[in-house]
């Protein structure tokens, strides 16, 4: 359901004029229709597809306004540390299953 939640909030945006640009982070083909239906409907959005590692879908990528691959590099550097602690000394601690994006 993500890609379809993902679709109708773009275009719900969109129609609405509450977006002029939509940074969609998948290499999912699913999410080529509600990117033409922004182009055909001539919504003022730029729509940028931001590849995750691994991953891209040629037919997004034409359909959208530009590209982006995020590499595997870029993640590992974007993780906080395995363990933080707030102003109020609460620790808060990475899970374990985001651990494998990090070497």
């Amino acid at each position: 359901m993500t890609d379809v939640q993902l679709a109708s909030q773009v275009l719900a945006d969109g129609f609405q004029h509450r977006i002029d640009h939509a940074i969609i982070v998948s290499g999912d083909s699913d999410l080529v229709p509600p990117v033409r239906v922004i182009k055909k409907e001539q919504l003022p959005v730029h729509v940028t597809v931001a590849f995750p590692p691994g991953r891209r879908s040629t037919d997004l990528a034409h359909a959208s306004d530009d590209e982006i691959q995020i590499w595997q590099r870029t993640l590992e550097r974007c993780q906080l540390p395995d363990v933080v602690r707030t102003r109020d000394g609460i620790k808060l601690e990475r899970p374990a299953h985001w651990k494998v994006l990090k070497k």
